[in-house]
């Protein structure tokens, strides 16, 4: 039975075979208990595309119905109580620090086994084992990890003085005294937290891109004389794409299964050159650093990463500043330049402070940014120290520097195959995003939103593929939908998230996207893609990743 290939239409089927695919899972055929593997899915990478990876890829990464969750008013509710409770939770932001968060969604199901975690300060709970717990080298699955493990623990002291609510911000590490596994029925839970993706459940802190690795780490098995013509960026929000490196040898007899073996794959990651110190001390294995130049960014970044109203006094005396400057210029440049503006006198001091804080961001240095258009190269930018609407700017500009050169490129290139001259071509590159509607939401802008919303209508021209990978499709820009011409979706079960597929459903689809959803059995890594170049629709299981992968909801105690 030949391979199922996506991405491709009918013509380059014929003309190009299974070269240039990635292997990416198996078709799922049948129903419930007659549902079987049978034909490798593969997915084109020689043409450009705008694939959206939606839901999780993995269900086993919740916690026991009676823990308790952390609220900003001093109470603790248990999980299984907070469907309808819009109360803020606790959560760790990236500074280390216990912070108010919203909650977004919330799951509930049921499963046959529970780690049980006991720490020698007393602290316990109780989750599937594929929660990765926060250590010293980065997160780690609970299951992993033996009795001993140093694991970071936060100190939520919560009391109230002077009807104020007082949190403490310390973080140590505790010692796993004891493991213990159970089998047997268990109502589990989670919930989203979309700023921080972690939250405080039992004085502990339970964090919530599987399938995007997987693409990853085909592109390092393409054949030379087509991976010399790609290059890949990984968007990393969470700080786990440096684990790409190592291999999952616990893994190992799954992957036996499927005819693969546990091995790493050569990534190369930077951080942000003012977080080098951060990133060495955690253990993270990074190859360099990269950083900007507040020259690079134009009066609009400015105003965006601030959150400025370009037409009140604020953002009126930040355009006027910057403007006024030329060459390669520093922060204290702009500063000296607010100062020297007349009048104004109330907005400069707030306008300074705002520029001082830019400082600590860790992004502006000498380094500047790496070549990102290497043939066969991937480079992954961790920016998951970062505030979120720094993180944005950074993607604008980390992405609108590949749509520039990529674009004067293909210019190159059309003009060498006119005159029938050989030149060096720049490679295609594929941009992996997660956690996309944090870049391109469905509603308001971000730093990133022009630039990505650019290469979504104009990227393909130049060769620019987008991955979105995303939990919440329905908070993600109409506009990435509706130009996606393929759609790999985990299980959703939260009915806005099916809607938002609902609404670019193809004429080809028999019935309605959920019905294909609901049907999905429930086992690791299934999905269904839709297919717009050949029209189609597919159930598949994801093959398991061979490296190493740090993201399966990480649990932080």
């Amino acid at each position: 039975m030949p391979e199922v290939i996506v991405g491709r239409d009918e013509d380059d089927a014929k003309r190009f075979g299974t070269t240039g695919t990635l292997f990416i899972g198996k078709h799922l055929v049948g129903l419930g208990e007659d549902t079987h593997l049978t034909t490798p899915v593969l997915l084109d990478v020689l043409r450009p595309h705008i694939i959206t990876i939606t839901g999780k890829r993995g269900e086993g990464k919740c916690i026991r119905a009676n823990t308790l969750i952390a609220l900003e008013d001093g109470s603790y509710v248990p999980v299984k109580d907070l469907k309808n409770d819009n109360r803020r939770i606790l959560a760790l932001n990236p500074e280390g620090e216990i912070v108010p968060a919203k909650k977004s969604h919330f799951y509930k199901r049921n499963v046959s086994r529970i780690l049980r975690v006991k720490l020698s300060t007393g602290r316990e709970i109780e989750l599937t084992p594929e929660h990765p717990l926060l250590t010293q080298a980065g997160w780690r699955a609970a299951s992993e990890l033996p009795c001993g493990s140093r694991i970071v623990v936060s100190d939520v002291n919560i009391s109230k003085s002077n009807s104020q609510l007082l949190l403490s911000k310390s973080i140590f590490l505790d010692t796993i005294i004891s493991l213990e596994l159970l089998e047997g029925e268990f109502e589990v839970y989670d919930i989203s937290v979309p700023e921080y993706h972690n939250f405080v459940a039992n004085d502990i802190i339970v964090h919530n891109s599987y399938s995007m690795g997987i693409l990853a780490e085909e592109m390092f098995k393409l054949p030379p004389n087509v991976r010399k013509n790609i290059c890949g960026l990984i968007v990393d929000t969470q700080g786990i794409f440096w684990t790409m490196k190592s291999s999952a040898e616990k893994d190992a007899g799954l992957l036996k299964e499927w005819g693969l073996q546990p091995r790493g794959f050569d990534v190369t990651v930077y951080v942000p050159e003012g977080q080098e110190k951060i990133f060495s001390s955690a253990g993270v294995d990074f190859d360099g650093v990269f950083s900007f130049s507040p020259s690079d960014l134009k009066p609009e970044d400015w105003l965006g990463v601030f959150e400025l109203d370009p037409n009140e006094p604020l953002g009126i005396l930040l355009q006027k500043s910057v403007s006024g400057l030329a060459g390669d210029y520093t922060i204290d440049d702009i500063i000296s330049s607010i100062r020297k503006n007349e009048g104004f006198d109330k907005e400069k001091p707030a306008l300074e402070n705002r520029l001082e804080t830019a400082k600590t961001w860790g992004i502006f240095g000498s380094s500047r940014v790496p070549p990102l258009l290497e043939p066969g190269k991937m480079t992954v930018l961790d920016i998951s120290l970062t505030p979120q609407n720094v993180r944005a700017l950074l993607v604008g500009l980390a992405c609108n520097k590949i749509f520039v050169e990529r674009v004067e490129a293909r210019r190159k290139e059309e003009l060498a195959d006119i005159e029938l001259t050989a030149i060096k071509r720049t490679p295609m590159p594929w941009i992996f995003i997660d956690e996309a509607h944090n870049f391109l939401p469905d509603h308001g802008t971000t730093p990133a939103t022009e630039t990505l919303n650019r290469i979504v209508k104009e990227g393909r021209q130049p060769g620019i593929t987008l991955v979105f990978a995303t939990q919440r499709p329905e908070k993600l820009h109409p506009d990435a939908l509706a130009q996606t011409d393929m759609i790999i979706s985990h299980r959703l079960t939260a009915k806005n998230d099916v809607d938002a597929l609902k609404a670019i459903m193809q004429t080809y689809l028999l019935y309605d996207i959920g019905k294909y959803i609901n049907e999905l059995p429930k086992l690791k890594g299934v999905a269904i893609i839709l297919d717009d170049n050949s029209e189609r629709l597919y159930k598949v299981r994801m093959r398991p990743r061979q490296s190493w992968h740090a993201g399966s909801s990480p649990t932080a105690i």
